[in-house]
């Protein structure tokens, strides 16, 4: 009987390729990873969410289901192994890690993903020519590895790190996102968007090192540049982390009610996935940004973040903008959106209200920013 973690360990090193095999070195059972299923092969199983269930021809049936390693991966991680009872080799599509060591709460490497406009939906990917020029730049950073894309029409870039002490996946996010500002800054081309349109796909998330559309044929994975070197902390802009404010902190909220562990983390996500703002837009930025996490919400207890929480969370943001505010104009921002801005309706509010018109699952996916939170109180 094979443990899940075996499993994959066990399935990676016998489908190691000359483009990939380099990567499958970097994977152990500490690794924040992800297997994805082929849903075609089976059907739904009533009752189980996102297990599938397909009978062979000669009558043996499998249940089968994707696997997130660790659970809880964006606030206090743990995984129990167990027995898996179906075959990978049958069932699995593609296999991946984001870089963060789970086990010892270390970031390992951050990569990033960017996406052709071949073999994806309309609208979706960039062209030739953009990608070109990503990898011309990335190409001047002596720290950025570049590897073509899973498909071999994309690129993926990796950037390994001293091993970073990162509690948690949403930290870990949040380091993706100031290397990757970083590197904009180090070679003056902005990774992040052009004009309207965003350029990068995957920032310290899952970045695939097995996959079944991954063939020698089309080089998937193949390295194009390998990193001369890491990244230490000491690299990085000072603030860039969202700081852990202790029990005590949190029940000292904005508005004199209990706040929570939950939906502080949920606030981080949501400042996770803000981009930076250039001089000129800063403050408005800030006002705007500080006015909706004031609004955050717990849905239980009523309770809404401190004012030195929000401050606090959104530090890591500020290091994205280009140039950063400096310290006191940072702050006075903030506190003018939490104390001056125009009232917003109760984020977590607007959360329950949707779950009125809409089944558990539909609310996850319009409350993206807040899904940590949600998946506590509906999951």
């Amino acid at each position: 009987m094979t443990l899940v973690t075996d499993a994959i360990g066990n399935f990676l090193r016998a489908n190691r390729s000359q483009h990939n095999a380099d990567l499958v070195e970097r994977w152990s059972a500490a690794m924040e990873s992800q297997l994805n299923v082929l849903t075609s092969k089976g059907e739904l199983v009533e009752g189980k969410e996102h297990t599938y269930r397909h009978t062979t021809s000669e009558g043996f049936t499998y249940d089968y289901w994707p696997i997130r390693i660790p659970k809880n991966a964006d606030s206090e991680p743990e995984w129990r192994d167990y027995v898996l009872e179906w075959p990978p080799e049958e069932f699995a599509e593609g296999i991946g890690c984001t870089g963060w060591d789970w086990q010892n709460r270390v970031s390992r490497w951050v990569g990033f993903d960017f996406d052709a406009i071949t073999g994806h939906a309309k609208g979706v990917g960039l062209s030739d020519g953009q990608l070109e020029e990503i990898r011309r730049v990335a190409h001047q950073l002596p720290y950025v590895e570049v590897r073509k894309s899973t498909s071999g029409n994309g690129l993926h870039l990796y950037v390994h790190t001293e091993q970073v002490s990162t509690a948690n996946h949403t930290i870990h996010a949040q380091l993706a996102k100031c290397i990757l500002g970083k590197m904009g800054a180090d070679c003056g081309f902005d990774f992040m968007r052009q004009g309207e349109q965003k350029l990068v796909d995957a920032c310290g998330g899952n970045m695939w090192i097995w996959h079944r559309k991954l063939t020698l044929e089309n080089e998937g994975l193949r390295l194009l540049k390998p990193a001369e070197t890491q990244l230490k902390e000491a690299d990085l802009p000072s603030g860039w982390r969202v700081h852990d404010i202790g029990t005590s902190e949190l029940r000292r909220p904005v508005d004199g009610t209990s706040s929570s562990r939950a939906i502080f983390r949920a606030a981080q996500q949501y400042v996770a996935a803000c981009d930076g703002v250039s001089a000129g837009g800063r403050n408005q930025a800030a006002f705007r940004l500080a006015g909706h996490l004031a609004a955050f919400e717990d849905a239980r207890t009523g309770g809404r973040l401190s004012e030195k929480q929000v401050i606090e969370i959104m530090r890591s943001w500020n290091t994205l903008n280009d140039p950063p505010l400096d310290e006191a104009e940072f702050v006075q921002a903030v506190t003018n959106g939490i104390n001056n801005g125009t009232p917003r309706e109760p984020k977590l509010w607007l959360i329950r209200k949707n779950l009125q018109h809409n089944n558990g699952r539909r609310c996850r996916e319009l409350a993206k920013g807040y899904w940590t939170y949600v998946g506590a109180c509906f999951g």
